[in-house]
């Protein structure tokens, strides 16, 4: 879709499109749901460089110096929903570490966010059922029906090509 475009969806599109990133954000199970909070007044593409930034740490402390060598499935995946892009920045993620590492990425995490921005903060939890699950990919969601924020979502697949398997 032309972002220039996306300006010119009816209220009834931009819902439609929200539900389906929804859906989308839903099936893909992932196990964790974050909060990354900048803390301060931020551009949104200085926001992106800190996730850019933020992802190459976390894979590079967990998985290694070759972590770009690295197939989609032995790499944190992400994905980032804006939020309050005006004031208060920050974003909303469903994550899921490299195998084995959730543990480690729930400990180490805010070390590694204070490194790229010292001011920003990280909430983490769990969602433990599937209903769990849904309310916090719904929550994720709930300024996407903005074309600004439905265009500014971050896969973390963006940030690096993967090695075939």
């Amino acid at each position: 879709m032309n972002n220039q475009n996306d300006h010119d969806l009816s209220y009834n599109q931009r819902k439609e499109l929200q539900c389906a990133l929804r859906n989308f954000i839903t099936d893909l199970n992932l196990p964790l749901f974050i909060t990354i909070n900048f803390n301060t007044k931020i551009s949104k593409r200085r926001a992106e460089k800190i996730m850019r930034e933020f992802h190459k740490r976390l894979d590079r402390k967990m998985i290694g110096r070759r972590y770009y060598k690295r197939s989609r499935e032995e790499r944190t995946f992400f994905i980032a929903m804006p939020e309050r892009m005006k004031k208060n920045y920050h974003y909303h993620l469903l994550l899921r570490p490299p195998p084995k590492k959730e543990l480690f990425f729930r400990l180490n995490a805010w070390l590694y966010l204070k490194q790229v921005i010292p001011s920003a903060s990280i909430m983490i939890l769990k969602p433990k059922t599937a209903d769990d699950v849904r309310a916090t990919s719904f929550y994720s969601c709930k300024d996407s029906y903005k074309a600004e924020n439905y265009n500014s979502f971050i896969l973390s697949t963006q940030f690096a090509s993967f090695k075939s398997k």
